[in-house]
């Protein structure tokens, strides 16, 4: 796989055409927000701070999906999150 360059040392690289590399980097950014959005679910949101992190995890999600698949997901969910959030702060602030 090294090269060796006249006068010089071994040279590495380039292994993709620029089309296999551009479609490769185009699939993996696509699947990396779903990708991500799965492995957040290893963790459970036990404090405010983990509640404040998900929620703009899920906001910043949203907005992947929105520019690699020309959709965004359920809102839902991230009104569900807000709600939760908010919860917390008033329970954090009435105790």
């Amino acid at each position: 796989m090294l090269q060796p360059i006249p006068g010089g040392d071994a040279h590495c690289g380039p292994f993709f055409a620029e089309t296999a590399l551009t479609a490769t980097v185009g699939e993996l950014a696509k699947i990396s927000g779903g990708a991500a959005g799965n492995f957040t679910m290893l963790f459970s949101p036990d404090s405010i701070p983990d509640l404040e992190v998900k929620l703009r995890f899920m906001e910043k999600q949203s907005l992947w999906f929105d520019t690699f698949w020309g959709k965004g997901f359920d809102r839902g969910k991230i009104d569900q999150m807000r709600a939760m959030l908010a919860r917390a702060k008033a329970m954090k602030g009435a105790a």
